[in-house]
């Protein structure tokens, strides 16, 4: 059967050919190396499928099916995954910036390190670490710094107020959470990387 992977934005084809499910399409796209950047791929069944490295940036995954699925390395940046099932998937190394995982179902989904807090800070907004190919990385507002760099960030802006205390709370935690779950993720990357 024919298959078309259209985009969220203006309907354009991105990628289309026979297969047996709309899941073996989109496999087929990401082996390929097709730019899925933009994809409407909402409510679509894609449990176990390998996306390994997939560039879906700002693609629409509201409510899709990611069960074990491999997203390893994946570019998911601005993406929407509100309401997705992620149980059981591979993120380690993905990139969520900015990626709305509202209402999503992450229960042991390989998030090494995976820690968020917020909203708070002077611009009210969520912040979120985890283990990524630069080390133990932190994500606040349109930044992404090492855990140490953020630290720095935090005393160099707030001095001592309210958001700094805040703040250094949350490092303490992320801290903890970054070296708790270091080993897991430095052997998860040796496998990923002798696939």
């Amino acid at each position: 059967m024919k298959y078309e992977i259209k985009s969220r934005w203006d309907g354009k084809i991105l990628y289309t050919d026979e297969a047996v499910s709309f899941a073996a399409l989109v496999a087929a796209a990401v082996k390929s190396r097709a730019n899925l950047s933009g994809a409407d791929l909402s409510r679509a069944d894609l449990s176990g499928a390998n996306l390994y490295r997939a560039n879906l940036y700002g693609a629409n995954l509201y409510g899709a099916d990611l069960s074990r699925a491999n997203l390893y390395g994946a570019n998911l940046y601005d993406a929407d995954l509100s309401g997705a099932n992620l149980s059981g998937a591979n993120l380690s190394g993905a990139d969520l910036s900015r990626a709305d995982l509202s209402g999503a179902n992450l229960y042991g989904a390989n998030l090494y390190g995976y820690f968020a807090f917020g909203p708070g800070g002077s611009r009210k907004s969520y912040t979120w670490a985890r283990w990524e190919e630069g080390g133990y990385m932190v994500h606040c507002g349109c930044q992404t710094l090492t855990l140490k760099d953020f630290a720095a960030a935090v005393k160099k802006t707030h001095k001592d107020n309210a958001h700094a205390k805040f703040y250094e709370l949350n490092i303490k935690v992320m801290e903890h959470v970054a070296s708790e779950s270091e080993a897991e993720y430095r052997e998860s990357a040796k496998v990923a990387v002798a696939k």
